[in-house]
């Protein structure tokens, strides 16, 4: 019973692996390529489908293993797309902006404020920065944390889509939550 789900684990490992080549991920930006893959995954599985009703069961195996090698190859690929220049890292990357000091950060929230044990949690995806007195546009996401003080106001009420600006000190997350989102 497990040797089904190892054989599609080890399937889609091995997509991955492939994946990584050089040969493939300097392609990876291709949206065509992206899109054969796809398409190739799309064929394998048909053609499986096609040879289980035919009583082929070691071309439908293999057409399987194909079908589960694809998404795993496509899947580095999209992982493998470069950043939009306007990216917030991509900006940091180039000099544009400097994070050291803080910054006008303007954009929408885009998820519900979590309310923290602390404090409050923002999302919000930026469209530009105010550096060294011009806006500069921007892409991406902040994570902002609100620390709820007893001799201070409580923070607006602010819900998804609310176009919110802040002054605030940024730093680069030790860990991504979405590092494939752009």
């Amino acid at each position: 019973m497990k040797l089904p789900a190892l054989a599609i684990a080890a399937a889609f490992a091995l997509g991955i692996a492939c994946g990584l080549n050089p040969g493939i991920t300097h392609r990876s930006s291709s949206h065509a390529f992206v899109a054969f893959l796809l398409g190739s995954a799309v064929t394998s599985l048909l053609i499986g489908v096609f040879f289980v009703w035919r009583s082929r069961v070691v071309v439908a195996a293999l057409a399987s293993l194909l079908c589960w090698v694809m998404p795993g190859v496509t899947a580095v690929c999209i992982e493998e797309q470069p950043r939009r220049a306007d990216h917030i890292l991509s900006l940091l990357d180039a000099w544009k902006i400097n994070i050291k000091s803080p910054l006008g950060y303007y954009g929408r929230l885009a998820d519900e404020p979590k309310i923290l044990p602390w404090g409050t949690g923002y999302d919000i995806e930026l469209s530009g920065v105010d550096y060294e007195g011009s806006f500069v546009p921007a892409s991406g996401g902040l994570r902002l944390g609100y620390i709820a003080q007893i001799d201070r106001a409580a923070p607006l009420t602010l819900h998804t889509g609310d176009v919110i600006a802040v002054l605030t000190r940024a730093k680069l997350p030790k860990v991504f939550r979405d590092e494939g989102r752009n």
